[in-house]
């Protein structure tokens, strides 16, 4: 058996990281933003958030890409605290949970919203 090789600093590298989940939930508007079968081809995509300040409905909108298609926005009652770690570089990622061609449009793709964190040891 051929074992992989580890290097003790990676490995102490990963040992520090944790993540906070910061929201759970469905894409805010994706009706307006898919066009037909659109959630076939979601499933196959990374999720990214991208800040969009010159949104006229929400100063802090942060658009929610499906690969290189927006698919909708981060909720309105979170974008706020969204938009500030995004803009202070804060690491911040998004997953995709679940998508349901069958269900209504608002809740058709289910997603989370996770920060990442480093700790150092003393």
């Amino acid at each position: 058996m051929v074992k992989p090789f580890t290097h003790s600093e990676e490995k102490d590298l990963l040992s520090n990281l944790s993540k906070t989940l910061l929201f759970e939930g469905y894409v805010a508007g994706f009706q307006y933003y898919s066009n037909k079968d659109t959630e076939w081809g979601i499933m196959r995509q990374p999720i990214k958030l991208v800040r969009n300040s010159a949104n006229e409905y929400d100063e802090f909108a942060t658009a929610v890409f499906a690969g290189d298609t927006m698919i909708g926005y981060v909720p309105r009652e979170v974008s706020k605290s969204i938009a500030e770690k995004l803009e202070s570089e804060e690491v911040i990622e998004a997953e995709l949970v679940e998508v349901d061609p069958s269900a209504t449009d608002q809740k058709k793709v289910l997603f989370r919203i996770w920060n990442y964190h480093y700790e150092e040891t003393a």
